[in-house]
């Protein structure tokens, strides 16, 4: 009788120990997957901070761009002024 009350109480030390150890395991794995969801914040963050400075970016060619199209036909208009100048001047005489 003793034998088997020693199997038992070795037996249920054993699975205290266990469970112990599958205890921290667990929270080791808790812990690992917290440190995995503030990397993905973080990764998150960075993401939208980049987008937000392409955004602007982006505007900024397109503003480019329309300003480039103004002084391309403000040439074209001081190009055609130029020659009429020149036709104007030419129809007096010193």
């Amino acid at each position: 009788m003793n034998q088997i009350v020693s199997t038992i109480s070795t037996a249920v030390e054993e699975q205290s120990n266990t469970t112990s150890e599958m205890a921290g395991n667990v929270a080791q794995a808790s812990q690992g997957v917290q440190e995995v969801n503030e990397t993905v914040a973080e990764s998150t963050l960075a993401v939208e901070q980049v987008s937000q400075t392409l955004t602007r970016v982006n505007r900024a060619s397109s503003d480019m761009s329309s300003q480039s199209r103004a002084v391309d036909d403000s040439t074209h208009t001081l190009s055609r002024l130029a020659e009429e100048l020149n036709r104007l001047a030419g129809c007096f005489r010193v």
